[in-house]
């Protein structure tokens, strides 16, 4: 996409640069803890170790470990000056790490805020963060580029109606069908109804 470069790692995550250079990353998983927790495998060898991932904001859409990773956020944490960002059941779990509070900025869903020259909006996904329920999707805006990053989400009403005609440059989507995650008919209804300049699905 002209403007605005997209690097897939896996899962849920993505490193955006957005044509002001800011880049902002989101749900970065670049570990094995998710999967050692259920004895599988990764499906895709980790891209980029945690500590090289030059990032100036990471964006965390909910508590679950292959979207909050602890083994790949202390690293990007320790190794630069991103500032994190997330609802509060990820502020709870950053201050369980006993990482630098002044690092994350909370973001519930309704929310907004600018940081680093990217405008973030949190909106309605519906799946749950931890023993929570206030998972996020996100809307960034940098310059001309707009990004709706879903998250996990099941298709709901709530969630076609908030976004109805959103028409982002792009959306990126999950479509494993199961684990609170539309599937991939879902995620084609949902990319009818908000009308995307380009559709990524992940999460599968």
């Amino acid at each position: 996409m002209a403007g605005l470069e997209v690097v897939w790692l896996g899962q849920a995550g993505f490193l955006y640069t957005f044509p002001n250079s800011v880049i902002v990353c989101t749900d970065p998983y670049l570990s094995h803890a998710a999967t050692r927790e259920k004895s599988r495998e990764r499906i895709m060898p980790i891209p980029v170790p945690a500590w090289e991932v030059a990032a100036d904001v990471v964006i965390l859409t909910h508590d679950h470990s292959d979207h909050f990773d602890e083994l790949t956020l202390r690293p990007m944490a320790e190794s630069s000056q991103a500032i994190f960002v997330g609802p509060s059941s990820c502020l709870e779990h950053w201050r369980a790490m006993r990482l630098a509070e002044e690092r994350f900025l909370r973001l519930d869903q309704g929310e907004t805020l600018s940081v680093a020259g990217v405008r973030l909006k949190a909106v309605y996904a519906n799946h749950d963060s931890g023993s929570a329920r206030d998972a996020i999707g996100v809307v960034l805006e940098a310059g001309s580029f707009v990004v709706y990053q879903i998250g996990d989400s099941e298709f709901d009403e709530r969630l076609a109606e908030q976004a109805r005609g959103l028409q982002p440059d792009l959306m990126c989507v999950p479509i494993n069908g199961r684990l609170g995650n539309m599937t991939f008919d879902e995620a084609a209804r949902l990319t009818a109804i908000v009308e995307p300049s380009m559709v990524v699905p992940m999460h599968y």
